[in-house]
């Protein structure tokens, strides 16, 4: 791990764990690197082992990160934190030490995986059904797409594809 400045703990929202920072966070300040997780490789997450399929993070077209990190990461529909580069979070906002942290997992998702429950982050622009980045409405993927927001390796499938 090159960089950890978060803790896991219980999240009694959602009565699970969650990534909450451990000092205060200025917006664009890398907050973790997952780049030392387990790398697999599968035609769909529904073929990756065990849980890994609602755990692990998609870092291309066939691949995806299995980490402690990825494991206790909760989604919001309105996150604080997104992805950069391909195994990076970094600050969307100025965070506060204790406040948890939250990405939307279609910021590095676009294979056929849906999240087996609904949404709980309960924003009002909340879209109830967690999916890939191609699933997002186009406004939200332009977005992304425009600051640069989501996984680099959907940036080359999107953005820079020849």
């Amino acid at each position: 791990m090159l960089i950890n400045l978060t803790e896991i703990k219980r999240d009694e929202k959602l009565k699970g764990n969650g990534l909450f920072v451990i000092k205060d966070i200025e917006k664009g300040e890398v907050i973790l690197d997952w780049s030392d997780g387990v790398l697999y490789k599968a035609k769909s997450p529904y073929y990756l082992p065990g849980d890994l399929v609602d755990h692990a993070i998609q870092v291309s077209e066939n691949e995806w990160v299995d980490h402690i990190f990825a494991r206790n990461a909760n989604h919001s529909c309105n996150p604080n934190t997104s992805v950069n580069d391909f195994t990076k979070f970094i600050a969307l906002k100025d965070i506060k030490k204790g406040e948890e942290i939250f990405w939307d997992y279609a910021m590095t998702e676009d294979s056929d995986w849906v999240m087996p429950i609904d949404c709980l982050c309960g924003e009002n622009d909340c879209r109830i059904r967690i999916s890939s980045f191609s699933a997002l409405d186009v406004g939200k993927q332009e977005l992304y797409k425009k600051e640069k927001i989501c996984s680099q390796w959907l940036l080359n499938k999107y953005v820079f594809k020849n």
